[in-house]
């Protein structure tokens, strides 16, 4: 059963790959609601070898800004399924640490991706709380004191009293 996941794409295609990716890109399989073929048909590559995903001509949804330079996106929301199938074909292409992350859109937060190797191979990583609920701590930047403004009648005394110093400390005072 598939349901509703955001996948976002950080990949990069090693350069001696980019030739077949394009090809299969262009001629992707059959759809199939989800799964492999679904993935290859919604496809695209950037220039730089980067892949993405096509913004038009299909019933998913991003919440990604479209890159307005070539209309692609970086994540995709669907009902992706066989997520394995993917990250397995995706290893053969991809250069060492890229990534597909799979963001649950339902309530059961799974958060999971597979990261590459560059040479064929993948891993399953899970997102996981690694302790308890905790509550935030407060700020430690806190403002600065606010100072009370002195009213000009302590402005004028300070200044009287500063000059009363100043005559008393004067030893060529005339007395």
């Amino acid at each position: 059963m598939s349901y509703y996941i955001e996948l976002v794409l950080l990949a990069k295609v090693r350069k001696d790959r980019q030739r077949q990716i394009k090809a299969e890109i262009e001629h992707p399989p059959k759809y199939d609601a989800g799964g492999l073929a679904t993935f290859v048909a919604l496809l695209a590559m950037r220039d730089g070898g980067s892949l993405c995903f096509k913004s038009k001509g299909h019933p998913f949804w991003s919440d990604y800004d479209v890159d307005d330079e070539d209309g692609l996106l970086d994540a995709l929301n669907a009902p992706w399924s066989d997520t394995e199938e993917i990250a397995s074909w995706l290893a053969q292409y991809v250069i060492a640490s890229s990534r597909i992350i799979f963001h649950s859109l339902e309530l059961d937060g799974s958060d999971f991706c597979y990261k590459f190797d560059g040479k064929g191979k993948f891993c399953y990583m899970e997102y996981k709380p690694l302790g308890s609920w905790q509550k935030p701590l407060p700020l430690s930047i806190s403002p600065a004191p606010v100072q009370k403004r002195k009213t000009r009648q302590k402005r004028l005394k300070d200044a009287k009293s500063s000059l009363k110093m100043i005559e008393n400390d004067n030893p060529h005072r005339n007395p």
